[in-house]
């Protein structure tokens, strides 16, 4: 998730050297939804995991796992993909 997000900084030059990142596969119109369906996959993982540690659903892991989501959720939301000065921080 995070190197499509930070792809896109470097799209035009990736154009330029015929280079095929997935920032420029996925483009602006199709990166979001790509990336919402990898972090699902992610707190997916996340939750498997500590179902299969046997972790009891009130396990302040499910907290870690919470806030992880909900963090890459927001860089996910608030990334502006056609301003690489955005993306660099």
């Amino acid at each position: 998730v995070y190197d499509t997000l930070y792809a896109h900084q470097d799209r035009d030059d990736d154009a330029k050297l015929g280079l095929y990142s997935t920032a420029r596969t996925f483009g602006e119109e199709r990166t979001r939804p790509v990336l919402y369906r990898w972090a699902g996959g992610f707190a997916t993982c996340l939750v498997a995991t500590g179902v299969g540690a046997g972790y009891e659903a009130a396990s302040p892991y499910y907290l870690g796992c919470a806030g992880a989501t909900a963090h890459l959720v927001w860089q996910i939301k608030t990334a502006d993909l056609t301003a690489p000065e955005n993306l660099a921080h």
